[in-house]
């Protein structure tokens, strides 16, 4: 698959103004589709490592006010010009988790939100709730239907939201970020309401080895 990307890169470098508009729209095509495949792959392999029990975690310090900051700083290029970015970071003390880990769901979270959110605002929060920290993103986008929401962290299953045509990416995203958190264990909810957003909330504290 890398090879596939790698020579229609090539293909759209060298033959850019000697194709006509169709043909190098079709090896654009090309190249997404395969980038989309290999994502898929890609997630396939991290979700059946998961479930394996074959991820290493990599317990160490992890600064939860710093890492949002920096996945917040990541993701603003892609918020949308009718939506503001909140960020209600408060100072935590740093927890014993794996911080990679972390970041990947952060940012997952992140881009559904960005995705899903045309106007309003998207909020991330970060504060402490007696042991735990809580991280929580929320958005005013466009909400996930009351009858998918006990769904949405299945393998495998796309959530169609009213009034988009795009769905939950190939729908392992959410399942990964849930497998994640529990393996840190950790606990990822969702609330949402069609029409008015969605909040997804982590809670988690120092990371304990299983015996």
């Amino acid at each position: 698959m890398n090879a596939i990307i790698g020579y229609t890169r090539i293909l759209l470098r060298r033959l850019k103004g000697s194709l006509d508009d169709r043909q190098y729209r079709n090896l654009e095509n090309v190249q997404t589709s395969s980038h989309n495949l290999l994502n898929l792959i890609n997630e396939i392999l991290v979700l059946s490592r998961i479930e394996a029990g074959r991820i290493e975690v990599k317990p160490a310090d992890v600064d939860m006010k710093s890492l949002a900051t920096e996945c917040a700083a990541s993701i603003s290029s892609l918020v949308g010009p009718g939506v503001t970015f909140h960020r209600e970071l408060q100072d935590v003390a740093p927890i014993r988790s794996d911080e990679d880990l972390l970041r990947k769901v952060l940012m997952n979270l992140l881009g559904n939100a960005v995705k899903f959110t045309d106007k309003g605002s998207i909020t991330m929060a970060v504060r402490a709730v007696r042991t735990q920290i809580e991280i929580s993103i929320a958005d005013t986008g466009m909400g996930i239907p009351k009858e998918n929401l006990s769904d949405i962290f299945e393998e495998f299953r796309q959530v169609e939201r009213h009034g988009s045509t795009q769905k939950e990416g190939i729908g392992l995203g959410l399942a990964i970020a849930k497998k994640s958190i529990e393996m840190l264990g950790g606990s990822i909810t969702a609330q949402s309401q069609e029409g008015v957003g969605t909040t997804f909330r982590i809670r988690i504290s120092d990371y304990q080895a299983r015996g």
